[in-house]
C-alpha cells in the first residue's frame, strides 16, 4: 500500500492465463470494491527473473 497525495494506492501482482481472464477479474472483482474509483493496469511482456518467495516462516 502506498500513501501519496492524500490518496491510498495498492499495488497488486495478478497472474491470469490471458487478457480475457484479466478483464473478468478487473470488472467483477476489483471495480465493485467499495472506494475503488480508478484502476490503472500495467502488463509484463516477459519475465526476466522469477521473484523469490517471501520469507514468511515466522508467521504461525
Amino acid at each position: 500500500m502506498f500513501l501519496a497525495r492524500k490518496r491510498t494506492y495498492f499495488l497488486l501482482h495478478v497472474v491470469v492465463p490471458d487478457l480475457k481472464a484479466y478483464e473478468i477479474f478487473h470488472t467483477t472483482v476489483l471495480l465493485p470494491l467499495p472506494g475503488v474509483r480508478d484502476i490503472r493496469s500495467t502488463f509484463a511482456i516477459q519475465v526476466i527473473k522469477e521473484p523469490s518467495p517471501l520469507p514468511l516462516g515466522h508467521i504461525v
